[in-house]
């Protein structure tokens, strides 16, 4: 027994931790514990990639291209996506992030009225979006630090 216990010691720490990985410790994402509040932050983040990815390709699928909706939407797609895949790689250094995409969220829900938005497609996309968006970006910023 104390021959396994001194193996351990002697090991450095990333030789400890690639281990635990291996025997079902925690997982790591850029050297980061991946625990049961940094999985529940990384989920959200990952679900507001999507929904950013989703704000950049909707004006194609929905068919109101060209619009200032349009813009509107490949500007806040790309800054919630990329706000997301910050969040997805540093979880637990990037939490005020979230609170960000929480604000770009709520601008979602409500510029279809500031803009003046004619078609009710990107009217309704937008605001669905922005409440998934401010959800997801607040479940993500209290998950708690560990």
């Amino acid at each position: 027994m104390d021959d396994n216990r001194d193996k351990w010691h002697d090991r450095t720490e990333e030789e400890r931790e690639d281990e635990k990985g291996r025997k079902g410790g925690a997982a790591t994402i850029t050297g980061q514990a991946i625990t049961g509040t940094t999985e529940q932050a990384v989920t959200a983040s990952g679900l507001n990639l999507v929904a950013g990815v989703w704000l950049i390709i909707a004006p194609f699928i929905l068919g109101y291209g060209g619009t200032v909706a349009a813009l509107n939407d490949l500007i806040l797609g790309i800054v919630i996506g990329v706000i997301a895949l910050i969040r997805i790689f540093s979880p637990a250094r990037t939490t005020w992030l979230s609170w960000v995409n929480a604000v770009a969220g709520l601008w979602l829900i409500f510029a279809p009225s500031i803009l003046g938005y004619v078609l009710a497609a990107p009217r309704v996309n937008d605001i669905v979006v922005g409440i998934i968006v401010v959800a997801l970006s607040a479940w993500s910023a209290l998950s708690r630090r560990d």
